[in-house]
């Protein structure tokens, strides 16, 4: 009796992690696609409304003038670089634990509690967003809570990291010193032997 009780505890040890974590997952990607649904729509409004987000590649002013219209569109709570994750606090589906994203852009609060930093990828007017879809709350995991997407400024048109719908257009993130923070495959699987930016797509199509 002890023995059976012993190995039913063992299997719920092991059962409702395992439960308890799909749970999580399945709120954070709704979270995700809802995010994903909002950026759109604030994207091609602001397209409508200013006849475009394309404002160069010039630095800093391309990505000043975009989060300016960009962010028009959502209640913006805080502002600061320092929203972001600092080096060491955030991590990759395969257990890197990532560096700090580049200074030089900025991170913004929303009311919904997801935090945005936005980036200018180079040339041709595309920016990334890369989305913490519950703030600084944990996991703090690419491909769990965190999610990229880039903004094609001459059209407002949002593709998410990974799409192999686009393989001609870089979708990466931010180039780093630090794992995590790499170019990203068209078609990149969600899975633990990536960094999890192929999350981006395959959390959208499911």
């Amino acid at each position: 009796m002890l023995i059976t009780i012993g190995i039913v505890g063992v299997l719920f040890g092991v059962v409702i992690p395992d439960v308890s974590q799909s749970i999580e997952d399945a709120g954070l990607q709704t979270a995700y696609k809802k995010n994903f649904s909002i950026i759109s729509q604030a994207a091609l409004l602001a397209v409508n409304d200013n006849g475009t987000l394309d404002y160069g590649s010039s630095y800093p002013s391309s990505i000043t003038n975009f989060d300016n219209a960009f962010l028009s569109y959502f209640t913006v709570l805080n502002t600061g670089y320092s929203l972001w994750h600092p080096a060491g606090t955030s991590f990759s589906l395969k257990g890197d634990t990532c560096g700090a994203l580049n200074p030089g852009y900025n991170a913004f609060l929303l009311n919904n509690g997801a935090v945005y930093y936005i980036c200018l990828l180079g040339g041709n007017s595309i920016y990334e967003i890369i989305i913490d879809v519950n703030g600084d709350k944990p996991p703090n995991v690419i491909g769990r809570d965190i999610f990229a997407v880039i903004v094609l400024g001459k059209t407002g048109q949002v593709i998410s990291a990974g799409n192999n719908s686009y393989s001609s257009i870089p979708v990466v993130a931010p180039a780093s010193s630090n794992n995590c923070y790499e170019s990203v495959s068209p078609g990149e699987p969600c899975d633990n032997t990536h960094f999890g930016w192929g999350c981006s797509t395959t959390k959208l199509l499911n």
